[in-house]
């Protein structure tokens, strides 16, 4: 959930999207305020995960999106990705 990622996540909420899975194994530090969309000085203070601050995001825009967050890079945590393909949300299920 970088910088890139929190600006395609928070553009796929705003046209619809309501199915995610965010991956991110780290939390925001100063030097990502510039770019993480969302993310404020207070929750550098409490060092709030990168996926907390991009649900709080989502649910902003969309409060009833189907969020999951997975604290770990996809690699170490790839079950929730097995079969995709199939899943309407990948794609995107725009209402």
């Amino acid at each position: 959930m970088g910088g890139g990622s929190s600006h395609v996540t928070q553009q796929m909420a705003h046209v619809g999207f309501r199915d995610f899975t965010l991956y991110d194994d780290d939390k925001i530090e100063g030097h990502n305020l510039n770019r993480l969309v969302g993310g404020t000085t207070v929750d550098v203070a409490m060092k709030l995960r990168k996926t907390m601050i991009a649900e709080r995001v989502i649910r902003g825009i969309t409060p009833d999106a189907s969020v999951r967050r997975v604290d770990q890079r996809w690699q170490l945590e790839p079950e929730p990705l097995r079969g995709v393909r199939h899943r309407r949300g990948v794609r995107g299920r725009v209402s």
